[in-house]
């Protein structure tokens, strides 16, 4: 099913946070081309600054929007609830990626890689299952 209109913003910014995941979970570049630093601390830094200007706004979005008409989709209420909680952990993840300066460099590493591996699986879980929930309920309103 094509996505629907107004899903299709978020989508765009979630391919660009699984780029983010990717880089996290390598550890590095995802290609020869890229130029994501291989150096940690810049890895941190540009992590925090990503998702403080982009994924904690698009947290927010989502909460205001998708996941409430979500909630009045009965098959979709407790995918918007295990979203939320991820946003919540999200949160936190992201709030200590400061601290990480401070921690053992495979301390660090590891933290960025749960990171990336949680945003991913966030992302599939929307992509996936809530917005073809809400993709239908959504066409069927507009036709």
């Amino acid at each position: 099913m094509p996505r629907h209109k107004s899903l299709i913003p978020l989508s765009h910014e979630h391919h660009h946070t699984l780029v983010l995941a990717l880089r996290l979970k390598k550890g590095g570049p995802t290609t020869a081309k890229d130029l994501w630093p291989t150096d940690l601390t810049e890895q941190i830094e540009r992590t925090s600054e990503y998702a403080n200007r982009e994924i904690l706004p698009h947290f927010a979005i989502e909460e205001q929007t998708i996941f409430v008409f979500g909630n009045i989709i009965d098959q979709a209420k407790p995918i918007v609830e295990a979203l939320l909680k991820d946003h919540e952990d999200l949160r936190l993840m992201i709030a200590n990626l400061p601290n990480l300066l401070d921690l053992p460099e495979a301390t660090a590493k590891t933290h960025l890689r749960t990171l990336g591996e949680r945003l991913e699986q966030h992302i599939r879980k929307e992509e996936r299952e809530l917005f073809p929930l809400l993709d239908a309920e959504l066409m069927g309103r507009t036709n």
